[in-house]
């Protein structure tokens, strides 16, 4: 606290005291993303998707294979509190299997396959 007020001594007439203090930690994705879905099984998601090495754009008609059971919401960081109600109205869409109220591209931009996808695409799988 007196290493971030230092600068600031001669600005004020006053001296400036040091009455508290406070810091967070908020959950956010590499990408400032929110991550939102199945998580996909990396095994069989190299597999079926592989074609991505050498061809990033290319669009697949094919399921993602997922980790059974396995979800994730996470990643809302400072949006949270304007995201949250919407996009888990989106995973109880995909959760109980629901058309979902959201267009493909933004769906495949929320989903923790893109993190797959990336690795693939950069060759670090």
């Amino acid at each position: 606290d007196e290493k971030n007020i230092a600068p600031w001594r001669d600005f004020f007439a006053e001296p400036l005291r040091i009455c508290g203090h406070w810091t967070g930690i908020r959950g956010v994705s590499l990408d400032h993303i929110p991550c939102v879905g199945a998580v996909p099984e990396m095994t069989q998601f190299q597999q079926r998707f592989g074609k991505w090495r050498h061809h990033a754009n290319l669009k697949m008609n094919e399921k993602m294979p997922n980790q059974p059971g396995l979800w994730v919401f996470s990643g809302f960081g400072a949006r949270g509190l304007l995201t949250l109600p919407y996009l888990a109205e989106i995973l109880k869409q995909l959760l109980l299997q629901q058309p979902v109220m959201m267009a493909t591209d933004l769906l495949q931009s929320i989903s923790p396959a893109r993190f797959y996808k990336k690795k693939i695409i950069t060759s670090k799988v």
